[in-house]
């Protein structure tokens, strides 16, 4: 079973022993593993992009490879393994970077959760409030809610900025509000307003002219 040999290292390989080495060697990286979609255990692929934007990512071998060999129960072991390595190495890096002041965030900031739960309150199940949560490629990143009834543009502006200070955000989110319905058969987006969020506090909504 060749295909799955680099990943059996990681049901004995100590986390803790490794982070110290690979700190002691000024070797600072997060870990990733694969699967349907790239992850970053433990600190979550959001968190990471804006929290520690410039800390490199390495990824183990093999988490997303779809296996010839081997059954199912020893690819389930092997990958949960790694990903449960990678979260604890993970875990050790990000208490490392916060105690060195090598980010800007709090410790207990979890972009991640708050995008979720975010993105769960648009979708408004079993009420449908919007059409989902986007993100922009920026550090800290920004955001766009996408609404299909701009009557609930107060409710849905005030509870992002509840979620992500619940979530320990504590810099300055971005947001911009889209509407999105149908014209002509076709569904479009049109930009509305942005606002900020700080310390669980909205900013006025400036409007699209």
């Amino acid at each position: 079973m060749a295909e799955l040999e680099s990943m059996k290292v990681y049901q004995t390989k100590n986390p803790v022993e490794a982070f110290e080495h690979d700190i002691s060697e000024n070797r600072i990286h997060f870990l990733a593993t694969l699967g349907f979609a790239a992850q970053i255990p433990g600190v979550g692929m959001i968190t990471k992009e804006s929290c520690f934007d410039s800390v490199d990512v390495v990824f183990i071998d093999k988490t997303g490879d779809t296996f010839s060999e081997g059954t199912m129960d020893q690819i389930i072991k092997l990958k949960g393994g790694a990903r449960s390595y990678a979260s604890e190495y993970n875990a050790l890096l990000r208490r490392h970077l916060h105690k060195t002041g090598a980010t800007e965030c709090g410790p207990n900031e979890n972009w991640g959760d708050a995008f979720t739960e975010l993105n769960a309150y648009v979708w408004g199940r079993p009420t449908r409030h919007g059409s989902g949560l986007g993100m922009h490629p920026t550090s800290p990143p920004e955001f766009t809610i996408s609404l299909l009834d701009l009557d609930l543009t107060e409710d849905t502006t005030e509870k992002a900025c509840e979620i992500f200070h619940k979530n320990g955000v504590s810099q300055s989110v971005q947001f911009h509000l889209d509407e999105h319905r149908k014209y002509d058969g076709e569904w479009k987006r049109t930009k509305i307003a942005s606002f900020t969020c700080k310390n669980g506090t909205r900013s006025e909504l400036k409007y699209e002219r």
